[in-house]
């Protein structure tokens, strides 16, 4: 069978200025105006990355406009990375691709194997097998259902294609400033409550040593009596702890103030 043509009406989905890249499905499994349909998976791409061109309008008697980085099938459709060439041609399609003007490719393939439907709910022709020979850059687009392939997996749109899809921009969300909460209050009552605890620590260790100190004397008081030589009146134990419990509160009457 003779070469035939396909033409896919497809959107941007990435575009580099400083390397002058694009890329973008060149074919999918979508039916086109022409009731065909071109078989992703069915693709032999063998030979076309051996000489990866990129023409403009399957002109085969003029240079190509560039040549494809990278050609892959990933299950939706041919996606490819065009590389544009320095020429002045090739750099004015680039920028007719890049303000949305173009965007559209034609696939040159030579058929291998297909099969008839009835127009209806199978397509009149879907070629199952097919032989990739280059694709081309065109002003007219054959497969309108590629643009809704690249909108459903999320690509950019170009500005022209918003506005012919009726794509509303988002309003920018005011940006509301927000005034710097003043914590000096929180740290005065903080460092005020720290303070207060410091001075609650202190006070209690005065009253230990003080304790410590009494309890001291005690023990000496009652260590003389115990080893005077005349004879002493005997002291009970109850007296004893009588006389530590009394030296015991008044060192803490004395030291917290209260008589």
């Amino acid at each position: 069978m003779d070469k035939m043509l396909m033409t896919f009406n497809s959107e941007i989905k990435g575009i580099d200025e400083k390397e002058q890249t694009l890329t973008a499905y060149v074919s999918t499994g979508a039916r086109d105006r022409m009731d065909e349909v071109l078989v992703p998976g069915g693709a032999d791409m063998k030979n076309y990355k051996k000489n990866p061109i990129v023409l403009f309008a399957h002109k085969y008697d003029e240079p190509p406009i560039g040549k494809a980085l990278w050609i892959k099938n990933d299950g939706d459709g041919i996606l490819a990375k065009v590389k544009f060439a320095s020429t002045a041609f090739a750099q004015e399609i680039f920028s007719l691709f890049k303000d949305g003007i173009m965007n559209a490719f034609s696939v040159g393939f030579v058929p291998k194997e297909w099969e008839d439907g009835d127009g209806k709910k199978k397509a009149s022709r879907t070629y199952t097998k097919w032989e990739m020979l280059e694709f081309s850059a065109v002003p007219v687009p054959a497969n309108p259902e590629a643009l809704m392939l690249a909108i459903s997996k999320g690509l950019v749109l170009s500005d022209v294609m918003k506005k012919e899809l009726h794509v509303e921009e988002p309003e920018p969300m005011e940006k509301v400033e927000e005034e710097p909460k003043n914590y000096m209050p929180e740290i005065k009552t903080l460092q005020a409550e720290i303070e207060q605890a410091h001075q609650k620590e202190v006070a209690a260790l005065n009253i230990i040593a003080g304790l410590e100190k009494e309890i001291s004397d005690l023990k000496y008081q009652i260590y003389t009596l115990l080893h005077k030589p005349e004879p002493t009146p005997e002291i009970s134990g109850k007296a004893i702890a009588d006389m530590i419990g009394e030296a015991v509160t008044g060192e803490i009457r004395r030291v917290t103030g209260k008589v």
